[in-house]
C-alpha cells in the first residue's frame, strides 16, 4: 500500500516557481503558492504547470519526426478549512490538458520476435505508417474530504469526481504504410466515488481497528469508427468483396459499472512484541453494456454486406461479480530495531464486459483471484545508519486476465481469462550512510513466474502456453544509487547517481517477443543558495535503446514501444 500525505497548510505564505529546459526541446514551467485567507482557519493552495517536448520517433514513410511529442498543462486549487482542533474540511479541484502527437508502436501484422529485435537493433526510433494520430484529452479531478480526529476515534468522508474527455484522430491501426485501417474515436469517462472511513486513534492501545465503506459509479462512453481502406482489396478473396473498400465501421459502446465494498481491519498486540492483524473486505459490482455497430459505404449509412459478415448489430449485456477477500498477518519485534512478519491475503480483480466485441465469444470475462503469501524482515543497524529489509513472496493466480484477441472469427480485442499461473521471489532493500553526507542504496528483486494453464486459438491453431513465463517479469531487476550532500559556506551541493537494471523479459505470455537485458544510468547535480536552486539532470546517459512496453495478438503479430532516449536538462527554482 502507498499512503500519500500532502503538506498541511500553515499561517506562512509559501511557494515556488521552476523553469526548466533540455534536449528534445523540453520546456517545463511550474509553480505553487500556499497562503492563509483567515489565520488559523482558512487556507488556499494554488499550483500549475506547463510542459512540452518534441517527438523522438521518426515516421520514415511520411518523413516526419514528431511522434510522441506532447504538450501538457495542469492547474489545481485547494481550500482547507480548520473548523476547530478536531474537524476539518478540504476541497481540491484540478484540470489537466494533454496533446500527444500519435503513439508509436513498431512491429505489426505477421511480425515475429526476430523481426522486432532487428527493428530495435538496426532501425531504432523508426516506424513506417501511412497516417499519424493525435490524442487530445482533458481530465478533471475534484474531491471533498471531511475529517474528524478525536481522542479515541477518527472519521473521514471523501467524495470524488473524475472526468476524462479523449479525442483520437487518425490513429494508425494496421501499423504499416498501407491504407488498411484507421481509427477515429471520442471517449468520455466519468467516475464518482464516496468513501466513509472510521477507526481508532489511540497510539498507546493494544487494540486498533479500521472500518469503512466504498461506493463507486463508472461510466465509459465510446463513440468512434474504423475506416477500412482501399488496400484491403488486395487481400479480398473475390472481386465482389474487393469492390466494397473503402468502408467505415462505426461503433458505439456505453458501459456502466456500479460497485460497493465494505472493509474492516484490526491489529491486536498479543504481547509487547507479537502483533496479530486481520482484515476482511467484501465487494460487489454490477456491469451493463449497450453496443451498436453500423456500416457506411460511400454515403450509404444503411450498408450491410453478408458475405463479409458486415451486418448492423445492437445488443446489450449485464454481469455481476462479487468476492470476499480476507487477510491475516503476524509480526514479531526481535528488538527495537528488528522485526519479522508473515502474511497471507486473497486478492481480487472484478470481471467485466468487453466494450469492443460482438454478441458472440468473448463478450464477458470472469474475475481474477490471487492468494498472496509473504515473509519479511525489517531492520536497522549501527544507530540507524544502515537499513536492511528482506521479503520473500509467493503468488498463486486463478483466472488471470489478459488483454488479447478474444474472438478470432471477428477479430475482436478485449480481456480474457487465461487460466492459472504462479510467481515467487525475493526483494532486498539496503541503505547505508557511508559517512556524513554520503548514502548508498541497493534494491534488488529476484522473480520467477510460470504459467500453469493458458491455451489460445490463433491463426495457426490452438497453442498450449503452459510452462511459459508471464509478461513483464524479468528474473532480476533493481537499482543502485549514491547520494552525496554537503555544504560549502552558504551553498548546499548535491550529487545523485543511480543505475536501474533488469534482465531479459518477455513482452507477451506466449514468449515470442522479448526485451533483452538492459540498464539505465541517471544522474542529478544541484546547487542551492538561500531561496534559489540550480539543477542539471540526465536520464539514460548511455543512450540505451530499449522497449518499455509491448504485446502480441495470438499469432497475428507483435507490437512494442520505445523508451525515452538520452534526455538532459537544467532547471532553475526559486522558493519563497
Amino acid at each position: 500500500m502507498i499512503i500519500i500525505i500532502t503538506k498541511q497548510p500553515t499561517n506562512k505564505t509559501q511557494g515556488h516557481i521552476t523553469l526548466g529546459y533540455g534536449n528534445l526541446n523540453q520546456l517545463q514551467v511550474n509553480g505553487s503558492v500556499r497562503t492563509p485567507l483567515v489565520k488559523d482557519k482558512l487556507f488556499l493552495g494554488l499550483d500549475g504547470s506547463f510542459s512540452s517536448r518534441d517527438g523522438y520517433i521518426k515516421n520514415t514513410f511520411l518523413d516526419h519526426t514528431e511522434l510522441l511529442g506532447n504538450e501538457m498543462a495542469t492547474g489545481n486549487v485547494r481550500l482547507s478549512w480548520l473548523m476547530n482542533d478536531k474537524w476539518s474540511l478540504t476541497l481540491r479541484t484540478g484540470v489537466e490538458f494533454r496533446d500527444i502527437d500519435a503513439y508509436a508502436l513498431v512491429g505489426g501484422i505477421g511480425n515475429n520476435g526476430a523481426q522486432l529485435d532487428s527493428l530495435r537493433e538496426n532501425h531504432p526510433y523508426e516506424l513506417d505508417y501511412n497516417t499519424e494520430g493525435n490524442y487530445i484529452s482533458t481530465l478533471t479531478n475534484s474531491a471533498l474530504k471531511l475529517s474528524y480526529y478525536g481522542d479515541k476515534i477518527f472519521f473521514k468522508a471523501i467524495s470524488a469526481l473524475q472526468t476524462t474527455s479523449l479525442e483520437i484522430r487518425g490513429e494508425e491501426f494496421d501499423f504499416s504504410r498501407f491504407d488498411i485501417t484507421e481509427s477515429n474515436t471520442n471517449r468520455d469517462i466519468l467516475t464518482f466515488s464516496e468513501e466513509l472511513r472510521i477507526g481508532s486513534n489511540q497510539n498507546d492501545s493494544r487494540f486498533n481497528w479500521l472500518a469503512g465503506a466504498f461506493f463507486y459509479y463508472y461510466q465509459y462512453d465510446n463513440r468512434g469508427g474504423f475506416t477500412n481502406g482501399v488496400d484491403n482489396a488486395f487481400f479480398a478473396p473475390s472481386p465482389e468483396i474487393a469492390e466494397i473498400y473503402p468502408y467505415i465501421q462505426r461503433q458505439s459502446s456505453l458501459l456502466k459499472q456500479t460497485g460497493i465494498s465494505l472493509y474492516a481491519n484490526a491489529d491486536y498486540a498479543l504481547t509487547d512484541n507479537l502483533t496479530f492483524t486481520a482484515g476482511l473486505r467484501y465487494e460487489i459490482e454490477d456491469s451493463e453494456s449497450d453496443n451498436t455497430t453500423t456500416y457506411s459505404l460511400r454515403g450509404n449509412e444503411d450498408f450491410s454486406f453478408p458475405p463479409l459478415g458486415l451486418l448492423p448489430a445492437e445488443f446489450g449485456a449485464e454481469a455481476e461479480f462479487s468476492a470476499l477477500s480476507p487477510k491475516a498477518s503476524l509480526s514479531y519485534k526481535i528488538s527495537s530495531d528488528q522485526m519479522i512478519y508473515g502474511s497471507v491475503a486473497r486478492g481480487y480483480r472484478p470481471g467485466g464486459i468487453n466494450a469492443f466485441t460482438t454478441e458472440g465469444n468473448g463478450l464477458t470475462y470472469d474475475p481474477e483471484f490471487t492468494w498472496n503469501y509473504e515473509l519479511g524482515l525489517k531492520s536497522t543497524f549501527l544507530e540507524n545508519k544502515m537499513r536492511l529489509n528482506l521479503t520473500a513472496f509467493y503468488i498463486d493466480y486463478t483466472d488471470q486476465q489478459l488483454f488479447t484477441l478474444v474472438d478470432i472469427t471477428t477479430f475482436n480485442l478485449g480481456n480474457e481469462n487465461i487460466g492459472k499461473s504462479i510467481s515467487y521471489g525475493l526483494e532486498l532493500e539496503w541503505d547505508y550512510l557511508l559517512f556524513k553526507g554520503l548514502q548508498a542504496s541497493v534494491n534488488v528483486g529476484y522473480l520467477e513466474t510460470e504459467i500453469k494453464e493458458f491455451s489460445v486459438v490463433g491463426f495457426a491453431g490452438e497453442v498450449d502456453n503452459a510452462g511459459n513465463t508471464n509478461a513483464f517479469a524479468p528474473t532480476w531487476s533493481g537499482n543502485m544509487s549514491l547520494a552525496y550532500n554537503t555544504k560549502i559556506q552558504d551553498v548546499q551541493l548535491g550529487i545523485f547517481a543511480d543505475y536501474q537494471f533488469q534482465t531479459e523479459m518477455w513482452l507477451d505470455p506466449e514468449n515470442v517477443y522479448s526485451q533483452p537485458v538492459y540498464g539505465l544510468l541517471n544522474g542529478r547535480i544541484t546547487g542551492a543558495y538561500k531561496c534559489v536552486e540550480l539543477a542539471v539532470c540526465a536520464q539514460n546517459l548511455a543512450d540505451v535503446v530499449y522497449f518499455s512496453y509491448g504485446y502480441s495478438v495470438q499469432g497475428f503479430g507483435g507490437f512494442a514501444s520505445y523508451g525515452l532516449p538520452r534526455t538532459v536538462g537544467t532547471s532553475l527554482s526559486y522558493r519563497f
